[in-house]
């Protein structure tokens, strides 16, 4: 896998995206930043975020690789007579393909972090760089949120031993996801809204809300409390499925 080319490709889109968020004011991730500075804590955390739902299709091609590799190539003939159990060939090949499709997503810090030095980038939107704010992204989305888009993945291309089903599902469940959106964030109890958002977009809303311009640019947002809850009940959800 590291041989692979689409795994540096898709790091070197991931980089060049948020480089170009961090380092001009042309382009835009997940909205605006306000205020708050560009390369602030919480806004790598909404950039982690973001882009593991632009790379839910990476992630799936990944997945699906994995999956049926060895029976679009007719290896799995001479595979399935060697001494190897079942569970073993399952979730080796899972979490190697897992692994490196989270890799991607350290383009997210590589572009924050480039994007200040660059002479054009406006010096007065930058801050210090705070490590822990990369770290509480990768913790809060980055390897969660690939966790369960490759489970899903993996899951429809195993049953259906289809590529393309697997793509399907996964635009369908990315659609639905965006319509659902607008239903969570009109629902009166936060603690259900927080519960019913399985990429984690919610509950880092919800906890930044009452945030001064200050604290996100100081910290990021702690995984803790409702967040951690909306995490945690996912990943399970998703060890249950696998």
């Amino acid at each position: 896998w590291l041989r692979s080319p689409m795994l540096w490709i898709f790091l070197l889109v991931n980089t060049l995206l948020v480089f170009g968020a961090v380092s001009s004011e042309q382009i835009t991730i997940g909205g605006g930043v306000g205020s708050v500075n560009k390369n602030a804590p919480f806004v790598v955390q909404q950039y982690y975020m973001v882009m593991s739902l632009i790379c839910l299709l990476m992630t799936t091609a990944f997945m699906t690789a994995a999956a049926n590799r060895d029976f679009g190539t007719g290896m799995y003939q001479f595979v399935f007579t060697s001494p190897i159990r079942k569970r073993d060939y399952f979730f080796g090949k899972f979490f190697g393909a897992a692994s490196m499709a989270a890799i991607p997503m350290l383009g997210v810090s590589l572009g924050a972090l480039l994007g200040p030095l660059m002479p054009w980038a406006q010096e007065g939107r930058y801050g210090e760089v705070v490590w822990n704010g990369h770290l509480q992204g990768i913790l809060s989305f980055a390897l969660p949120n690939t966790f369960i888009t490759a489970v899903l993945a993996y899951g429809l291309a195993v049953l259906f031993r289809s590529n393309i089903v697997s793509f399907i599902g996964s635009m369908l469940i990315l659609v639905f996801y965006v319509i659902s959106q607008g239903y969570t964030q009109d629902l009166d109890k936060e603690w259900l809204a927080n519960l019913l958002d399985p990429f984690g977009s919610q509950p880092l809303s919800l906890a930044a809300k009452y945030l001064t311009v200050s604290e996100k640019n100081s910290a990021p947002v702690p995984l803790a409390g409702d967040f951690l809850i909306n995490r945690l009940t996912w990943i399970g959800l998703a060890s249950l499925i696998l």
